[in-house]
C-alpha cells in the first residue's frame, strides 16, 4: 500500500485558494485537481513550490494540518469578517448555538485574533445573569491563559463546558479592564422567546433572544395567548442583544405584522446567487394595530431584517440605539473531513434598497466596533457621530441611512452605571444570592407572581444582599453604592423573581423600569 503524503491536504487547500481568488477576479470556475490529487496548471506554481520546500527543507517539524487550517483562515480573512472555517471539532458546538440544549456557561462566541469573543450572552443563562455581554473577550479559564497565538477554540470550549452546577472561574477582558467571574454552569435553555406578557390593557410585549428553529412557534404561542385571552391590540417586539439566526424565522414573524400580500420584506443578491425576494404572504392571523421594535448595538442580522422591513414601510416605531450592521448572508457547507465552511454568498437589502452592512474592507477595528461606540460617545448621544452613509427613504418619505446598521426613530442612551466595576461586582453576586435566599425563605417571598411583580423589594433583603457581597470578599464603597443602588435594587428584585417564578417574572419586573419600553409606549 502506498503511504499517503500528509502534505496533500495543504496542496489541495493552496490549489483551492488560488482557484477561488482567480474565480473572484474573473467570475469563472476552474477545476482544481485531477482524481489522483495532481494540481492543474490554474494554480500558482510558486505557492506549491514554497510548500514543497517547507516540507523538504525547513529546519523544524511542521504540522500539515495546522498549516492547512492557517492557510484557509488567511484566505477567508481576505474576504469578509463573517466567512469562517469551522474545524471538525467545533462544528457540533457551533451548530448547538441555534439548535440543542446543552450545559455550560451560556455564551455564543467567535474565535477572533486567537481570542474567544462573545457574540451574545444567552438570555437566562449564567453568563448573562452576571453581566457578561457582547464584545467581552475570554482570556482566562481557571488559572490558564486562553488567548494568544496557538490557542484552539475546541480546548477553550472544553474548559467552559461542564455538568450543571459545577463552577468555573473566567477572566474577561472588557476594553482594557480585566474582570473576574465565577460562573455556575447550568443547562442553557433552548427557548428563543424569553417572555410574552401585557404591558398595559392593550399592549403586548414579546422578547426574542435569537431566531432559532422554534422561534416562530414560540412567538405565535405568546401572541395567541395575549390576543385571545387578554385583548392585545398593539405589540412591542424586543430584539435587543439578538445576534440573528435563521432568516426564514424572521420572515415568518414579519408576515404576522402585515395584512397585505406581496409587500416586499427584503431581498438577497450576490455575484453567484440570483436575486431572491421575500414578500408577505397575506396570512397574518391577528389584527395588530401599532408596533414598536426595541433594538441596540448587539441586535444583528435577522434582528436588523425585522427592524429594517418594519421601518421602511413605516409599520413600526424603532426604539433604542443603532444596530450592529450585519447585512451579509452566510451559507454553511460541510467538508469531507467533518469540518465546515461558512461562506458569505449574498447581501440582504431592506425594502427601500439599503444594505445595512457596515464597512469591513480595510477596517481593522471591525470586531471592536461596539467598544469604539462606547469610546466615541455614540451609545450615550445620538449626535456624537455624524452618519455619512447613503440616504434612502421609507414609504412615507422619511430619511433612513444604509451601511451601518438600523438607526432608531427614538434614541435611548446607554446607562453608564452598567459599565461601573463596582456595579458589575454587585450584579455578579445577585444570581447566587437569589438562589440561596429563595431556598431559605421561599414561603415568605412567594406572595404570588402578580403581587410580587407589583410590590417593592424589602430594604431588609437588599441589606442582606450587601452583607452577602461583603462575605464574598467585596468591599463596600458608600459613594458608589449611592450611585447605583436604585438600579441594583431593580435587578435584584428581578433576579429573586426569576428564582421564585421563572424568567417571565424577571422580564415583567424589568419592564416596569425600562426606558426603552417607556419610550415605546409613548411613541408607538
Amino acid at each position: 500500500m502506498t503511504k499517503r503524503d500528509p502534505w496533500v491536504p495543504l496542496y489541495i487547500s493552496l490549489a483551492l485558494m488560488v482557484g477561488v481568488l482567480i474565480g473572484v477576479k474573473t467570475g469563472q470556475q476552474f477545476p482544481f485537481l485531477l482524481e489522483n490529487g495532481t494540481v492543474l496548471r490554474t494554480a500558482d506554481k510558486s505557492l506549491l513550490e514554497v510548500t514543497r520546500y517547507i516540507n523538504g527543507r525547513y529546519v523544524d517539524e511542521v504540522s500539515p494540518a495546522e498549516l492547512t487550517e492557517k492557510t484557509i483562515d488567511m484566505l477567508l480573512e481576505s474576504l469578509d469578517p463573517h466567512s469562517v472555517f469551522i474545524p471538525a471539532a467545533d462544528v457540533k458546538a457551533v451548530n448547538e448555538q441555534l439548535q440543542d440544549d446543552f450545559e455550560g456557561i451560556g455564551v455564543e462566541y467567535l474565535m477572533n485574533n486567537d481570542t474567544i469573543q462573545i457574540v451574545n450572552a444567552i438570555p437566562g443563562g449564567p453568563s448573562e445573569q452576571l453581566g457578561i455581554t457582547t464584545g467581552d473577550r475570554i482570556v482566562m479559564v481557571e488559572d490558564s491563559i486562553v488567548a494568544g497565538v496557538g490557542i484552539n477554540s475546541e480546548t477553550v470550549v472544553r474548559k467552559l463546558r461542564g455538568p450543571k452546577g459545577t463552577r468555573v472561574k473566567v477572566g474577561i477582558l472588557r476594553g482594557r479592564n480585566l474582570l473576574s467571574f465565577e460562573i455556575v454552569r447550568d443547562e442553557i435553555p433552548n427557548h428563543s422567546v424569553d417572555a410574552g406578557f401585557m404591558l398595559d390593557h392593550k399592549t403586548g410585549y414579546i422578547k426574542i433572544n435569537r431566531f432559532s428553529e422554534n422561534t416562530y412557534k414560540e412567538f405565535m404561542e405568546k401572541l395567541e395567548l395575549m390576543v385571545e385571552k387578554e385583548g392585545m391590540r398593539d405589540l412591542v417586539i424586543d430584539v435587543r442583544g439578538n445576534p440573528g439566526g435563521f432568516l426564514q424565522k424572521a420572515v415568518d414573524i414579519l408576515n404576522q405584522c402585515f395584512k397585505e400580500k406581496d409587500k416586499l420584506l427584503l431581498y438577497t443578491e450576490g455575484k453567484n446567487v440570483k436575486k431572491q425576494s421575500y414578500n408577505t404572504n397575506g396570512q397574518a392571523f391577528y389584527n395588530i394595530e401599532k408596533i414598536a421594535v426595541l433594538i441596540d448595538e448587539a441586535s444583528a442580522s435577522a434582528s436588523e431584517i425585522v427592524a429594517g422591513a418594519l421601518q421602511d414601510w413605516d409599520r413600526a416605531t424603532i426604539v433604542g440605539r443603532r444596530t450592529f450592521g450585519k447585512g451579509l448572508v452566510q451559507e454553511q457547507y460541510p467538508l469531507s473531513d467533518g469540518s465546515a465552511l461558512r461562506l458569505t454568498i449574498a447581501r440582504y437589502y431592506t425594502p427601500s434598497g439599503r444594505c445595512i452592512q457596515k464597512p469591513y474592507k480595510g477596517n481593522l477595528n471591525y470586531r471592536d466596533d461596539i467598544e469604539n461606540r462606547r469610546k466615541n460617545g455614540e451609545l450615550r448621544n445620538l449626535n456624537a457621530v455624524v452618519d455619512t452613509t447613503p440616504v434612502f427613504t421609507t414609504a412615507n418619505g422619511k430619511k433612513v441611512h444604509s451601511g451601518g446598521g438600523i438607526t432608531p426613530d427614538i434614541f435611548v442612551p446607554a446607562d453608564p452605571i452598567y459599565d461601573l466595576p463596582f456595579f458589575l461586582k454587585l450584579r455578579e453576586n445577585m444570581a447566587p444570592f437569589s438562589i440561596s435566599y429563595v431556598q431559605k425563605f421561599r414561603q415568605k417571598l412567594n406572595t404570588g407572581p402578580e403581587q410580587y411583580t407589583n410590590s417593592a423589594l424589602s430594604p431588609e433583603i437588599f441589606k442582606e444582599f450587601l452583607s452577602y457581597c461583603q462575605r464574598n470578599g467585596m468591599r463596600m464603597d458608600s459613594a458608589m453604592l449611592r450611585q447605583c443602588e436604585t438600579l441594583a435594587v431593580i435587578l435584584l428584585k428581578a433576579s429573586l423573581g426569576k428564582a421564585l417564578f421563572g424568567g417571565d417574572i424577571q422580564y415583567r419586573v424589568l419592564a416596569q423600569h425600562d426606558p426603552f419600553i417607556e419610550a415605546a409606549l409613548k411613541n408607538k
